[in-house]
């Protein structure tokens, strides 16, 4: 699951130097992630923050160096 991950994470940001992750659901602690581009990723609820909810959106700019 990791590797799946991050290889994707890094395939689609090699073109948009960006991710834009919209919550979709929050299950048995997977959280149930929409790309853009319409991709679904699964990823382990302990890698957000405690107060995330369905419909949340998180941005990710890799351009910034902060």
């Amino acid at each position: 699951m990791k590797v799946k991950t991050f290889a994707l994470y890094n395939l689609y940001n090699m073109e948009h130097k960006g991710m834009k992750l919209i919550i979709t659901r929050i299950e048995s602690e997977i959280i149930t992630c929409e790309l853009e581009d319409g991709a679904i990723i699964d990823i382990a609820q302990k890698w957000f923050p405690p107060n995330i909810h369905e419909g949340d959106i998180i941005e990710f700019d890799l351009t910034s160096k902060s």
